[in-house]
């Protein structure tokens, strides 16, 4: 029996064709599979290293995003982890260089910041403006007699009933030892006057003695500045808060 070459030959070629088209799809799952892969892969590392770069100019604030539970999952959380332990360090560092720790006040090295800030603004306004500064008188007698504990609480009071007086406006810093400044935007030459004998009348005014046990032994004495058109400096204004009454 004769066979045409074409019946022997056709179901190869079919065959042929069938893998053909198996391996055609192959590649294309393959192909396909890779890119999802890789992006898996390739896209949270991108992230990371954009974390990273963040990390590297300072910007602590922005949180390093989970990608999975994968090891790019580990290494983002450690990264977030790191991220954390920096922001919280800034924040000690800066905690300490601008604030005092003892009255939680900020200390002298704002007060330059703030103090140009309001005498830039006033004088832009057109409007006054003061500085108040303070010191308490024989502190140095409370800490020689009482002991530097209570000097601090003294202090402690001190600042407590100083930010009872303040407006939103204003604010008030700690300078060192027994020195504070009180800024006072809008604040002209006879409210500073009715403000200070206020301020005054308060720091002598009896509290508890768990709060401030010698806070009647200390008076205040200061002085303010105020700012015009004219240069800051150019006027000054001498307000006595220094009292003769005394504790009992």
């Amino acid at each position: 029996m004769l066979f045409r070459s074409e019946d022997v030959i056709g179901p190869y070629r079919q065959l042929q064709r069938v893998l053909l088209q198996i391996t055609f799809w192959g590649i294309v799952v393959m192909a396909a599979g890779s890119l999802l892969m890789a992006r898996r892969v390739t896209v949270p590392l991108q992230e990371l290293t954009t974390s990273a770069d963040r990390l590297g100019a300072g910007d602590f604030s922005t949180p390093v995003a989970a990608s999975g539970a994968d090891e790019v999952g580990d290494l983002a959380l450690s990264f977030e982890r790191m991220r954390q332990a920096m922001q919280a360090r800034e924040a000690q560092i800066l905690q300490l260089a601008y604030w005092d720790p003892l009255t939680d006040l900020p200390n002298r090295a704002q007060f330059r910041q703030k103090a140009d800030e309001l005498v830039e603004r006033s004088i832009a306004r057109q409007d006054p403006c003061t500085i108040l500064m303070l010191d308490l008188d024989r502190f140095k007698a409370v800490n020689d007699t009482l002991g530097h504990a209570i000097g601090d609480l003294l202090l402690q009071e001190v600042a407590r009933r100083l930010q009872l007086q303040l407006r939103e406006t204003d604010s008030a810093i700690r300078l060192g030892g027994d020195e504070f400044a009180w800024l006072m935007p809008g604040a002209d030459s006879q409210e500073l006057q009715e403000r200070a004998q206020h301020l005054h009348a308060h720091l002598n005014s009896k509290g508890p003695a768990s709060d401030a046990p010698v806070i009647r032994s200390v008076c205040a004495g200061g002085s303010a500045r105020q700012a015009s058109s004219e240069l800051w400096g150019d006027r000054a204004l001498r307000v006595e808060l220094t009292g003769n009454s005394h504790a009992q």
